[in-house]
């Protein structure tokens, strides 16, 4: 079964907690060395193994998603069809933010 930390493992990164609501994922990938790609486009951006993308929710005051991308799909809890999670999501294409992860060094 893939899941999101299949995403961290193909971009070199191991950790023992994951922030509880999506909002929070910025700046926790920040601290394990991710950087910023992409916001609200998907002009010049090309996916790698180990992108982490922070979705809003489709509906207002609802949660949102974070996803990873594993090389070969994007993967949340299961793995999914393209990037975007659900018809809500697809339909709505809320504002979402992709990170990848930056080697020490």
């Amino acid at each position: 079964m893939h899941t999101l930390w299949h995403a961290l493992v193909a971009a070199g990164v191991t950790v023992a907690r994951q922030p509880q609501r999506s909002g929070d994922w910025g700046p926790f990938l920040a601290r394990l060395g991710f950087r910023f790609v992409a916001r609200d486009s998907f002009c010049g951006y090309a996916a790698s193994a180990g992108d982490i993308a922070v979705l809003d929710s489709p509906r207002a005051g609802a949660s949102g998603h974070v996803q990873g991308y594993d090389g070969g799909a994007w993967v949340g809890k299961c793995v999914q069809a393209g990037f975007w999670p659900t018809t809500a999501y697809r339909r709505a294409e809320p504002c979402f933010e992709i990170y990848r992860h930056r080697p020490r060094g």
